[in-house]
C-alpha cells in the first residue's frame, strides 16, 4: 500500500470517529435536555463527557480529512495562475507551515497527556475520564494533521506526473 493511500485511510477512519462523535454529542445533548426540561432527571456526566472527551475527538480527528480534501478557507489576493511553479512553491511552503502548526498542537498535547500520566490526572467532574485521553486524542488527530498537510493527494499526485 502506498504511503498516500495509508494516510487517506487514516484520515477518513479518523473521520468516522469524529462523525460518531458528532453523532454521540447530539444524542447525549439530547437526551440529556429531555430528562433535564421533560423529567426533571438530567443525566449525570453528560457536559463532562461532551466537553471533555467528544468535543476534542470530533475536532481534532476531523482534521486530516479536510487537510486531505484541501477543504480550508482560502483568499487569493494575487491569482498565480500564470506562474505555476511559484504558485506550488508557495503551496508547499504553506503545507510546511501548517504541517509545522499542527505538529506543535500535538507535541504539546503529547506532553501534557504524558504529564497527566505521570502525575495520574482525573479530571474534576461527574465522569472520571482520565486527562491523558483527551490530550491523546488531541495529539493523534493533530498529528495526523500535520502528516496529512505533508503527504500530496493523490489528485496533487497526479498533476504532477
Amino acid at each position: 500500500m502506498k504511503f498516500t493511500a495509508l494516510i487517506d485511510r487514516l484520515a477518513h477512519a479518523a473521520s468516522l470517529i469524529a462523525t460518531l462523535c458528532l453523532v454521540a454529542i447530539t444524542l447525549s445533548i439530547t437526551a440529556d435536555a429531555i430528562g433535564r426540561y421533560v423529567l426533571s432527571h438530567p443525566i449525570a456526566g453528560v457536559h463532562a463527557v461532551v466537553g471533555g472527551l467528544l468535543q476534542p475527538a470530533m475536532i481534532f480527528l476531523g482534521a486530516a480529512l479536510v487537510a486531505r480534501g484541501n477543504g480550508h478557507m482560502r483568499v487569493e489576493v494575487l491569482p498565480l495562475n500564470q506562474w505555476p511553479a511559484l504558485k506550488r512553491a508557495i503551496e508547499a511552503v504553506f503545507a510546511w507551515l501548517i504541517a509545522a502548526f499542527w505538529g506543535i498542537v500535538s507535541w504539546q498535547a503529547a506532553v501534557r497527556a504524558h504529564e497527566a500520566y505521570v502525575q495520574n490526572q482525573w479530571p474534576v467532574g461527574e465522569i472520571a475520564i482520565p486527562t491523558i485521553v483527551s490530550y491523546s486524542v488531541v495529539a493523534i488527530g493533530a498529528a495526523l494533521a500535520a502528516v496529512a498537510h505533508l503527504v500530496p493527494s493523490r489528485d496533487e499526485h497526479a498533476s504532477l506526473d
